[in-house]
């Protein structure tokens, strides 16, 4: 999951407007930042007898609100 699909989904998650969120090549900002940034929760799996849930689980995409037309 890219770092701007996880800002969309924590934004729709706290009812805020995503539309400010602007995706971008962190290379064209000029910070030196990890590409790749996977939570490995093997060990905490182990200790605590669970599997650790993806992001993608639970900030699922909200539907598009439905517009009601009055004619």
């Amino acid at each position: 999951m890219s770092r701007y699909t996880l800002g969309v989904l924590v934004a729709r998650q706290h009812g805020a407007d995503p539309g400010g969120i602007v995706p971008a090549r962190s290379r064209a900002s000029g910070l030196v930042r990890p590409r790749d940034l996977r939570l490995l929760t093997s060990r905490a799996d182990r200790e605590l007898r669970t599997r650790a849930r993806p992001i993608g689980e639970l900030l699922v995409p909200a539907a598009p609100a439905a517009h009601s037309s009055s004619t």
